[in-house]
């Protein structure tokens, strides 16, 4: 089965979360695509073989991606502004599936943090998920010593649930991640939670 993505033309430079592509399949029967259009028009590229290889390009190109909800296999969107496949649909993913839908939510997270007082902060750590990738960023803000301030000013109002610790520990993204992340994880929310009497996440 074919695999393409549309939208490639689309993007705003003035409003980036918004610049959202979106994967068909081509043989949709809600919304069929003639191959003419498929080759002549620069909205749409592919083809490819499965929806992972879709979802990798769109993290290659940094822009959020979602799937249509068109097809008799019911695929559910995923990305920013929509709707987000279930736990169990995220389980049967695979590894580069669940590593590209983790950098599409970390880089909303801090996307939506740049109007903020910490904004300048948020923009440097978009710029080094867009050089190193979000997994590989993660990994690094993780190491014990590494600075909390984005998470102390989301603790400081009751948003820790939308803070980098708290999306590493989520099922499945806590598989991209080591032990010794996950514990460090647990320990910075425990801490807030002392610090701004906010209530630790499970993990």
């Amino acid at each position: 089965m074919e695999y393409w993505i549309f939208g490639l033309a689309n993007e705003n430079v003035l409003a980036p979360d918004e610049n959202v592509l979106t994967v068909h399949h081509r043989d949709c029967a809600r919304c069929p695509i003639s191959i003419k259009t498929l080759v002549s028009d620069p909205q749409w590229i592919g083809p490819f073989g499965n929806r992972d290889e879709a979802l990798q390009m769109g993290m290659r190109l940094n822009r959020p991606i979602q799937y249509h909800f068109c097809c008799s296999q019911g695929i559910a969107i995923v990305g920013p502004s929509a709707l987000v496949t279930s736990t169990k649909e995220l389980e049967a993913w695979s590894f580069e599936a669940i590593e590209a839908e983790f950098h599409v939510q970390l880089s909303q997270r801090y996307g939506l943090l740049r109007n903020r007082t910490i904004g300048a902060a948020a923009a440097r750590h978009l710029v080094a998920i867009r050089n190193w990738g979000a997994v590989e960023f993660a990994r690094n803000q993780l190491r014990p010593g590494r600075s909390t301030t984005i998470l102390d000013h989301l603790a400081m109002r009751h948003e820790e649930d939308n803070s980098l610790e708290a999306l590493v520990l989520r099922n499945p993204f806590s598989r991209l991640f080591g032990e010794p992340q996950l514990n460090e994880a647990r320990r910075r929310l425990r801490k807030v939670a002392d610090d701004f009497g906010v209530q630790a996440l499970s993990s």
